[in-house]
């Protein structure tokens, strides 16, 4: 099944163009590495399907649902974390993720429990957020992202300033919300993460995709990322 089915997607912005000629499926168990230079239209894509940034043409739809005329149930199988986390700095881990259950439906204390054990916070979750490292917040993020049982995440660099332990418990939960029959969208400059666990490689290029290829078939992936990037031709 496929859980994200972008068609023919635009996103201007003014004269600007952030997006043109999207087309993209992503099916259940896919972990797709998304890569693009900075300002490719990474970030605006996964707003939009997330349902934080209206299209100007086109459509996205999860799992069956289209983002913009049902936003509701499609909002209800994401789960995100883009650009920099924002929290409540005085409240602590625990009390953010409890603000955030409050607008998720069904989410309970077992649930809550179980994001904050999977990024290895639980030491860490009764201090306030203001005392917490970049590193600290990154894993709160994640764990915010995977509350409520969605089907698709979007994670816009989720390793960026975390220690390699709790980046290997966080790779190991992509993996296992994967094989479970969720699938993910990962960004990333650091292509060697992007190698070590993602199944499928997107590059986005100038607002376009110009390379769409299962991680099996690419060799060297900095060489290909390079050579596509910088060569201005479509790699399909």
């Amino acid at each position: 099944m496929n859980l994200l089915e972008l068609k023919d997607v635009w996103k201007l912005y003014g004269e600007k163009t952030a997006l043109s000629e999207v087309t993209l499926s992503i099916e259940e168990g896919e972990i797709v590495g998304l890569l693009g230079l900075n300002g490719a239209g990474k970030s605006t894509l996964m707003k939009i399907v997330a349902g934080l940034a209206p299209l100007s043409r086109g459509s996205a739809r999860v799992g069956g649902f289209d983002v913009e005329q049902e936003h509701g149930r499609a909002a209800r199988l994401v789960g995100a974390m883009i650009e920099t986390p924002a929290f409540h700095q005085e409240l602590t881990g625990w009390q953010n993720m409890i603000l955030t259950g409050l607008v998720i439906p069904d989410v309970s204390k077992k649930d809550m429990l179980a994001a904050i054990e999977t990024v290895g916070l639980e030491d860490q979750f009764g201090f306030a957020v203001k005392k917490y490292s970049v590193g600290m917040k990154q894993r709160l993020h994640f764990a915010r992202a995977i509350l409520g049982h969605p089907r698709l995440l979007l994670l816009d660099e989720p390793l960026s300033g975390i220690d390699p332990i709790a980046a290997k418990r966080i790779r190991d939960a992509i993996i296992a919300f994967a094989a479970s029959g969720g699938a993910a969208v990962v960004s990333s400059h650091v292509l060697a993460e992007i190698e070590h666990f993602c199944t499928r490689i997107v590059i986005i290029d100038r607002g376009q995709i110009v390379l769409d290829r299962p991680r099996a078939e690419v060799e060297n992936l900095e060489a290909l990322f390079l050579d596509v990037v910088t060569g201005g031709g479509k790699a399909q």
